[in-house]
């Protein structure tokens, strides 16, 4: 999934930055992607609507930019956030425990 938007952490959702992609891909129980600058992974546990991912990410570890550094944060942030998914109209829409969307992304060109 390539995200179009994810939450910053302020209750605003927001776009990726001009000449980066955020992406996340759930597959027997690993998510993983890109966040921007740096790979990640962890796991998650779905049931039904209900998403649990574990905090506990590995990201490699290059540095970027320090506004690259922060939607990074505020993205991976958003992921671990995300309690509930959906599919509509072929958007992946992911919201945390208290309503707002975590994420919102739509199929990557990857697959």
């Amino acid at each position: 999934w390539e995200v179009t938007g994810y939450n910053n952490g302020r209750s605003a959702v927001v776009g990726p930055h001009v000449g980066t992609t955020l992406t996340v891909r759930f597959e027997d129980g690993t998510l993983s992607g890109d966040a921007g600058c740096n790979r990640f992974h962890g796991t998650y546990a779905r049931d039904g609507a209900r998403l649990r991912v574990d905090a506990a990410m590995a990201t490699t570890r290059k540095h970027c930019p320090d506004e690259i550094m922060q939607q990074e944060r505020e993205f991976l942030a958003a992921v671990q956030s995300a309690v509930t998914w959906a599919l509509d109209r072929g958007m992946l829409d992911m919201h945390r425990g208290d309503g707002e969307r975590a994420l919102i992304a739509s199929r990557s060109s990857e697959r």
